[in-house]
């Protein structure tokens, strides 16, 4: 295979939707049934090929502190982020190879990088290395002792899929697809597929 690892974003990419960064517990089955039909078809080819499994996201635990105080009859409880989130939907769409997933939930702008700018907001705090999905993807290739450069990440963001250099070098970055929020990731994503389907 010519990737070690293959990593999908959460929001509209393995899933067809977005969490919000405070998806309602309530909501979590609704969410979970938005799962990219290509996405289930691809977990259990890659890890018949062995490739590693990743999830990065930045749904991230500390938005708790700023974003989950209680509106009406919510509480900080009742709402689900972060790594949370991803197991939760994992153990739903995927129960057999759930616990296959590395998962990254990390967002730079509340660790104190600002991504609008490019500029550090809290010094010491995070650097601009951690841009995008730099340092998720850092953790991923350390996780499972991978090159950078075989490493995937599929995502709807353009800006993520840019940020690609981790490491200096000619082996220094890692490989980002595109894909398409209104479809999530889709088997058309990866390049040896060819042209993608047109968007709904």
């Amino acid at each position: 295979s010519r990737f070690s690892v293959v990593c999908f974003d959460l929001d509209q990419t393995l899933v067809r939707r977005h969490s919000r960064g405070r998806l309602p517990r309530s909501q979590i089955e609704d969410f979970a049934s938005e799962v990219s039909p290509d996405f289930l078809r691809v977990v259990p080819a890659l890890k018949a090929r062995g490739v590693g499994l990743a999830v990065v996201t930045h749904s991230d635990l500390v938005q708790h502190n700023s974003e989950t105080k209680p509106r009406g009859p919510e509480t900080p409880g009742s709402v689900i982020l972060g790594d949370d989130l991803v197991h939760e939907v994992l153990r739903r769409v995927v129960p057999d190879n759930a616990h296959e997933f590395f998962v990254v939930a990390w967002n730079p702008r509340r660790r104190g990088v600002d991504s609008k700018n490019g500029s550090e907001t809290n010094a010491g705090n995070g650097s601009l290395p951690d841009l995008g999905k730099r340092r998720h993807m850092r953790a991923v290739a350390a996780f499972y002792g991978a090159s950078i450069g075989r490493c995937a990440l599929f995502d709807d963001d353009p800006a993520n899929c840019k940020l690609t250099d981790v490491l200096p070098g000619d082996n220094g970055e890692f490989v980002a697809f595109k894909t398409d929020p209104a479809w999530g990731f889709r088997l058309s994503d990866f390049p040896e597929h060819g042209r993608k389907s047109e968007s709904p």
